[in-house]
């Protein structure tokens, strides 16, 4: 019922394109630990207060201790479905998204007097994800304003299981056709 409601809302010219490049940040999808920082690019279409659009991110993130170093990189596409309220020259949002996110992880094992020859071990990953990002927008100059995003996340990955986390990013935005 709600995809036959944002499908008809949405039909006909949409109200507005909203192009955002920023930052994000987030929690590993399977490393235990530090922070995925990296480039974030969305688009959505708005129709009055729904929208819809896609996300992509690439974060990286690396860990070394004394016996071990780990580069962890992970790519994230999702499909956003949302709510949005005008607010004089801001907007609220919120917004559900569903994907998948692509993990790359290197890892060299290094025990020094112990072990020698270093351990080298590549591998890849990928898992669905979902989030539920509150979002401000604040529209400075002409359809240029800034966006700040994030909420709590789910990432399922092989051998790691349920991770919860949180994502969050700061964007700026450019949305043609608004004045």
């Amino acid at each position: 019922m709600i995809a036959l409601a944002l499908l008809a809302a949405l039909t006909g010219a949409p109200d507005g394109l909203r192009l955002e490049g920023g930052v994000f940040g987030a929690l590993p999808a399977s490393l235990e630990t530090g922070q995925v920082l990296g480039p974030s690019l969305t688009a959505l279409w708005t129709r009055d207060i729904l929208s819809l659009g896609l996300r992509a991110r690439l974060g990286t993130v690396d860990e070394d201790a004394t016996n071990h170093e780990v580069h962890h990189t992970e790519l994230r596409f999702a499909a956003l479905a949302g709510l949005r309220q005008r607010i004089g020259r801001g907007e609220l949002g919120l917004d559900l998204s569903a994907g998948a996110v692509i993990v790359r992880e290197d890892r060299l094992i290094h025990l020094a007097a112990r072990y020698p020859n270093p351990e080298r071990t590549e591998g890849w990953r990928t898992g669905p994800q979902i989030a539920l990002d509150a979002s401000v927008r604040l529209f400075v100059i002409e359809g240029w304003g800034l966006a700040i995003e994030g909420g709590p996340s789910l990432a399922f990955m092989p051998d790691v299981a349920l991770r919860v986390g949180w994502s969050g990013g700061i964007s700026v935005v450019y949305a043609p056709g608004d004045g």
